[in-house]
């Protein structure tokens, strides 16, 4: 990071002075105004659907028709939808790839009689999964049909670039402790909805994948139906990171799920992941829109995310990713650039973004000849019974000393400890000034992309004095850098949305290894000249700083280098260790990508009119098995990378590809509802 804490003369702050509402409202006034704004949204929606179903068909679900599945080939025909398919894929370019997965979407939609949709869009970053998903959103807004259609992801930020809602929020499920809510609610949510996009499913944990489809299945009273009979649409890439707590053995390619299910959450798990292998068509995109100029090293970049995908870099992929290190030598990019040097540094430990975020600080205010402002957190003992749902959800592994009261040393430690070494990350000393970039860390409102993970910049603030005459942040006020749409709040210019604090129960690690519980008001951001690798996926920048000195996995590594648009914008600080990218991969992702390369090849065989097996109501393991016996065991199709290739000596284990039948899955739904119950 040579050079990278040295001001830049020229750097000057954009706003020269603090925004004030032109109405002064409390942080809890401003809460209660955001709630307002997004319940308006939300009554906006519901009109939208009630005009919608009008003008749609009446329900005849009581009438029995045969189930169509012609909607998955290319020559099927939409009637009166063909026009707003056609004018759908030309505005929006499709490829090949991504018409394929449009159109059996939309000519699902078009048939009165279509069996549940049940897909997955696959592909590496920048492949132009979200393309797909404007398209879907056009075709349905022609059809005057946008109520039947939403968007959920396991993340806000997600959700938020693609304008749509948490899948907690939607589902009901508590985003911290699993707890599910209100069903009738849920049903409201959904009233109108027939197809559900779901992106980042690599972030869901097999027993997330299981409360959907529980919550689902008991929306609709419909058990014996996978996600209770709605159309889903997952989105991701299992070449990135996977789910927290757990990673890979709680995810919905593990192979030690479903091995023993003698607890409650095992037997949860596994049906989770036989939900998963219900999904049957998949399409998985492969042109790359992200890199798409076609200078050499932006091959070259291309070919090594390729790769990485799979743990299977070459010594030419490492070679360029040396390149690419930052260094004062000449002809070599470096951190210190105006290009890079204000890119919040994707890192993989907590602890060094929030050491980054401290020295950032301090050179953003000499740049921009600022003094800090430190703000701090309002600290009280929590009693037991007190800690919140999100707190529920933290291992206790070290003893929780129970505090009657706050000493005045405690207090200083606690608000000079970084905010890394507390369960919730919830910073007790924030150093801000004008201009400084920031990240929202909490779902205050998603619709107004008020969410954990949106960037944006501090523009003023409401201050206030604490229990012990400290200042304290009341109300953060917050300029959103580049959100998918404009929010406009009374009273604040547009974008600019208040950020009021918040009491949250915390545990808090002490240096002789002892931790107490406290509640922390304080407002929710962090300091954004670092951010880690999980808050970076879902992101696209033009410039892209990756420290790759820590992370674990050769996922982490694919994960923070693709975010980058180009070779040019991508610059990796030290050195990195080249055996996590090289090698193989585990058996249960390289299983995982085997299937789902025969899946795509079955859809696309089918879609062109070549197989029927996808018309029957098959689960993954009897559709492959299936298809292997038509082609040959040793058939493999011909776009599967050569890392997951099979032979005679490195054979498709079909040991490995679990089925489970759908009659017990829906004992088992049942089983652990009335378990529930009780």
């Amino acid at each position: 990071m040579v050079g990278w804490t040295k001001e830049h003369n020229e750097g000057k702050s954009a706003i020269t002075e603090s925004i004030k509402p032109l109405t002064t409202r409390s942080a809890a006034e401003w809460k209660s105004e955001t709630v307002k704004y997004r319940q308006s949204l939300l009554d906006l929606r519901k009109e939208t659907e009630v005009s919608s179903s009008s003008a749609t068909p009446a329900n005849t679900s009581n009438i029995v028709r045969v189930v169509d599945k012609s909607y998955l080939q290319k020559a099927y025909h939409a009637g009166q939808s063909h026009a707003f398919i056609e004018e759908s894929i030309k505005t929006f370019t499709l490829n090949r790839e991504q018409e394929r997965a449009f159109r059996i979407i939309a000519n699902h939609a078009s048939g009165p009689c279509s069996a549940q949709l049940k897909m997955y869009i696959g592909g590496m970053g920048g492949t132009g999964k979200t393309q797909v998903l404007k398209a879907l959103s056009k075709f349905f807004e022609l059809r005057k049909e946008a109520n039947r259609f939403v968007v959920v992801a396991p993340t806000g930020t997600a959700a938020s670039l693609l304008g749509g809602s948490t899948y907690h929020y939607m589902f009901g499920i508590n985003e911290h402790s699993g707890t599910l809510s209100n069903f009738a609610k849920v049903r409201s949510r959904l009233s109108g909805v027939d197809y559900v996009f779901f992106d980042e499913v690599s972030m869901l944990s097999a027993r997330d994948l299981y409360r959907i489809g529980y919550q689902l299945a008991h929306t609709f009273n419909k058990p014996e139906s996978p996600f209770g009979g709605m159309n889903m649409v997952f989105c991701g890439d299992f070449a990135q990171l996977p789910p927290v707590p757990g990673g890979e053995y709680k995810s919905l390619y593990s192979h030690t799920i479903g091995a023993l299910g003698t607890t409650l959450t095992s037997q949860e798990e596994a049906i989770g992941k036989a939900l998963w292998h219900q999904i049957t068509t998949v399409v998985i995109l492969r042109q790359n829109m992200r890199q798409r100029t076609q200078s050499r090293q932006d091959g070259q970049l291309r070919t090594a995310l390729e790769n990485m995908r799979y743990k299977s870099c070459t010594p030419a992929d490492i070679d360029f990713l040396y390149s690419r290190i930052s260094s004062t030598l000449p002809g070599r990019a470096c951190v210190a650039e105006a290009n890079f040097k204000n890119i919040p540094i994707i890192t993989a430990l907590n602890v060094h973004k929030d050491e980054i975020n401290a020295i950032g600080a301090q050179r953003f205010a000499r740049e921009t000849n600022q003094v800090l402002v430190d703000f701090y957190s309002d600290d009280s003992v929590s009693s037991r019974n007190s800690h919140s749902d999100r707190q529920k959800t933290q291992t206790v592994s070290k003893k929780i000393v129970n505090l009657s009261s706050i000493s005045n040393e405690l207090q200083e430690h606690l608000w000079n400890q970084l905010p890394s070494e507390n369960s919730m990350k919830i910073a007790g000393k924030l150093p801000l000034c004008l201009g400084m970039p920031l990240m929202i860390r909490n779902n205050f409102a998603t619709e107004l992309c008020i969410t954990r993970g949106q960037e944006g910049h501090v523009c003023g603030w409401q201050s206030t004095l604490g229990s012990q005459d400290q200042r304290v942040l009341d109300t953060l006020f917050v300029m959103l850098k580049d959100p998918p749409k404009a929010v406009k709040f009374d009273d604040l210019p547009e974008n600019v949305v208040p950020i009021p604090k918040t009491s949250t129960s915390i545990e808090v690690s002490l240096p002789n290894d002892t931790k107490v519980r406290i509640v922390r008001s304080q407002v929710e951001i962090s300091l954004n000249f670092s951010m880690t690798d999980y808050s970076s996926q879902g992101k696209t920048r033009p410039h892209n700083v990756v420290d790759l000195h820590n992370p674990r996995t050769h996922q982490a590594y694919y994960t923070a280098i693709s975010r980058s648009s180009s070779a040019d914008g991508t610059l990796i600080l030290q050195g990195f260790d080249p055996s996590k990218i090289t090698g193989k991969i585990s058996g249960a992702l390289r299983q995982e990508f085997r299937e789902l390369e025969l899946l795509d090849d079955i859809t696309d065989n089918h879609y062109r009119g070549k197989t029927n097996l996808l018309l029957g109501d098959n689960t993954r393991n009897s559709l492959i098995k299936a298809y292997r016996e038509s082609r040959g065991l040793l058939y493999v199709p011909p776009s599967a990378h050569k890392a997951i290739r099979w032979s005679k000596k490195d054979p498709l284990l079909e040991a490995e590809i679990h089925n489970v039948i759908c009659i017990l899955l829906a004992y088992l739904i049942k089983r652990i509802m009335s378990l529930r119950k009780k």
